[in-house]
């Protein structure tokens, strides 16, 4: 509370404490102002856990890409904590005149603090995270942070994933979606100013979900499980629900490991016109992939397999054979479908002779690496 020490001798003081963030173990992380007897502030990132409170980072330590931190207190500064008691925060690095300060997303772990993207970073879809802006993020048990930012070239905004170090996209303004279209700016204007982001949500499996407007003029709301590799549309604007209401408006969301979403939706506009019937709040849940067809051809001298099905995601379903996970995958135009769905994969992997032998049973599955589920196996006997 205000008053109480921090514990590097400093003391709480009447800026607050920011919104708190709490594992599955207990631990609590919330970013709060101090200041020492001197006056000096010693803002920072703090852990309560196992019955103590500690310092994970306050203004003034050194920072992995030089200089100092100074820790702003305002969100989305707060700890954004996972299972393994590691924070997620933003800050300064400030390096003292003439060298400009920088803005960059940390993450605080047991090993130190390490950079996650910084103001004017180079992006994988060749642009640049926008001077003097920064986005806003989440993190999941494997280190790994979801991020959007405001970006400085072809796109204004995008997603990327940042894992193990490396940096990957997951969409940008302008980039085609799975329900047509392509993805308009990520900025909310109705949202309070500075923070004009909605927050990614990422799990365990590294499955990524966001809300985005669809088209150049926004006229379509959706959210999107994503990978750097592929997006599953969630629900989107238009769409009907269990009871036939149809979809006018997508307010918040949630996602977890299983891959469900949470999300609150919206009918059509009262009477008075101004504002929105609620429908309440709904869960969307990944259907496991199915295999209802196979063919094996041989094909200008070489075997392809195709397997027909359902719940197939487009550039990220494998085909297996006995638990084999097979290569030179394809996913064929005339099979795709809206979502981001197919009905057909193929594969064209040299091993298929080896794999399934003339009169011998196999069975074949097809797994969803996005929603980490897996058909049922099909048995299959090439003739």
């Amino acid at each position: 509370m205000l008053g109480d020490p921090t514990p590097n001798g400093a003391i709480f003081k009447n800026g607050g404490f920011s919104e708190p963030s709490i594992n599955n173990n207990g631990d609590v992380a919330f970013g709060a102002a101090a200041e020492d007897d001197q006056g000096i502030g010693h803002d920072g990132i703090f852990l309560f856990s196992g019955g103590e409170l500690r310092t994970l980072v306050q203004s003034g330590d050194p920072s992995p890409i030089g200089g100092v931190f100074g820790i702003g207190f305002l969100p989305p500064s707060y700890g954004i904590l996972n299972n393994k008691a590691e924070a997620l925060f933003e800050a300064w690095a400030y390096y003292g005149f003439p060298i400009p300060d920088k803005l960059g997303l940390f993450l605080a772990t047991r090993d130190g603090v390490r950079k996650i993207v910084t103001e004017s970073d180079p992006m994988p879809n060749d642009s640049i995270v926008f001077p003097r802006s920064l986005g806003i993020g989440d993190l999941n048990d494997k280190s790994e942070v979801a991020f959007t930012v405001k970006l400085q070239g072809k796109a204004d905004t995008g997603i990327f994933l940042n894992s193990g170090g490396v940096i990957s996209k997951i969409m940008a303004q302008g980039d085609p979606t799975p329900i047509g279209g392509t993805f308009s700016t990520l900025e909310d204007p109705d949202l309070i100013e500075r923070f004009l982001f909605v927050r990614p949500r990422i799990n365990n499996n590294s499955a990524v979900a966001f809300k985005a407007k669809v088209n150049n003029d926004g006229t379509r709301i959706a959210i999107f499980l994503a990978s750097p590799k592929a997006m599953l549309k969630v629900i989107a604007v238009g769409d009907q629900l269990s009871g036939g209401e149809t979809v006018k408006f997508i307010d918040s969301f949630a996602l977890n490991d299983l891959g469900q979403v949470a999300f609150f939706a919206y009918g059509k506009k009262n009477k008075d016109g101004d504002l929105r019937d609620p429908l309440g709040v709904y869960i969307a849940t990944p259907l496991a992939p199915q295999v209802t067809s196979i063919k094996l051809k041989r094909k200008h001298g070489l075997l392809e397999l195709r397997v027909n099905g359902n719940a197939m995601i487009i550039s990220d379903t494998v085909i297996e054979i006995d638990g084999v996970p097979l290569g030179a995958i394809d996913y064929p135009a005339n099979f795709l479908e809206d979502g981001g769905t197919t009905t057909r994969v193929v594969s064209r992997d040299s091993r298929l002779e080896q794999l399934i032998p003339s009169g011998q049973t196999v069975h074949i599955t097809v797994y969803n690496s996005l929603t980490n589920l897996r058909s049922a196996p099909k048995a299959f006997t090439q003739d």
